[in-house]
């Protein structure tokens, strides 16, 4: 089976507020975060927030 995700890198010079849970709607499929975001701390705030498809729910 293939990944089924959505990969986004963000900056922020605050916190965003995201958590698992959130979602978001790609092309009619509902794409969930499954797992907290990872963040990196340098002179700003760096995401890498992943959100997964219904198909990997059903792996699990």
């Amino acid at each position: 089976m293939a990944e089924h995700n959505l990969v986004f890198n963000q900056s922020s010079a605050e916190v965003l507020d995201i958590e698992v849970g959130d979602y978001l709607t790609y092309k009619g499929e509902l794409m969930t975060i499954n797992q907290q975001p990872e963040v990196t701390r340098s002179h700003k705030l760096d995401y890498t927030i992943v959100f997964e498809g219904v198909r990997h729910s059903l792996t699990r």
